[in-house]
């Protein structure tokens, strides 16, 4: 039932920033799609609440419903009076007994370029905010440190 509510989801919504990248987790790194999403799930989300990106919030989303949704998230979460979801979010994956970083023996000879080069641009574009290369290189950056 997960999985079909899921799709449904996926449908309508489309996917965004964390399906973008966990492409490559999975080819390069062997890391299982899911595990591969959450991973930069939390750093999203953070990235998402942050005022300057949010100046580039999409016209079709809006800022109202932008802001509106990332507290609904939090509020089903139960993480409507935390500080960081981000951190919230690493504590659930450790509970789940998930990596929050890409473990060194899966870390092949990879060059953060090719990560970068990888990324599913389609998807990306689907992000309510704009997402720079910079920024996915950061991302990127804080899972194999």
């Amino acid at each position: 039932m997960g999985a079909f509510l899921a799709g449904k989801a996926i449908n309508i919504s489309k996917t965004t920033a964390p399906h973008a990248l966990s492409y490559s987790l999975t080819s390069f790194f062997k890391i299982p799609h899911g595990h591969a999403v959450a991973l930069t799930l939390g750093k999203f989300f953070t990235l998402n609440e942050s005022y300057e990106l949010q100046q580039s919030i999409s016209k079709k989303i809006g800022l109202i419903n932008h802001v509106n949704n990332l507290k609904e998230i939090k509020a089903h979460l139960g993480w409507h009076d935390q500080l960081s979801f981000e951190a919230q979010w690493q504590k659930l994956m450790l509970e789940c007994g998930l990596e929050t970083k890409i473990p060194k023996v899966n870390m092949p000879n990879v060059d953060l370029d090719d990560l970068i080069q990888s990324v599913n641009e389609e998807r990306l574009s689907n992000h309510p905010v704009k997402i720079t290369r910079k920024i996915i290189s950061e991302v990127y950056a804080q899972l194999i440190n």
